[in-house]
């Protein structure tokens, strides 16, 4: 992924992030959705970026309560990333089965 591909989905995650800390969930969702797609795009599903994006994205989707959705991205996020190259010791493998469950 270029430098400047990874500074504007950067940007893009920090932006959502406030937007979110302010409640605006509504605002937020399409902005981590965007640093998800751009970040799919350039790098893959199995990138630690990639999954911490596929994190943001369902947490912002648990919090409107679109738990299908939510459940959806965490369960991609453990199974095809986390789980499968991590294993099942590993703090962010027991942070998405968190999620999910």
């Amino acid at each position: 992924m270029a430098e400047e591909d990874r500074t504007t989905s950067l940007l893009i995650t920090r932006f959502a992030n406030l937007l979110s800390d302010q409640g605006k969930l509504g605002e937020a969702e399409p902005l981590y959705r965007e640093a998800l797609e751009g970040r799919r795009a350039k790098l893959s599903a199995d990138r630690p970026n990639t999954r911490h994006s596929m994190h943001d994205l369902a947490h912002t989707l648990s919090n409107q309560c679109k738990l299908d959705a939510a459940e959806s991205l965490n369960r991609e996020a453990l199974v095809e990333g986390n789980l499968a190259d991590l294993g099942t010791d590993y703090s962010d493998t027991l942070t998405s089965m968190d999620n999910l469950a």
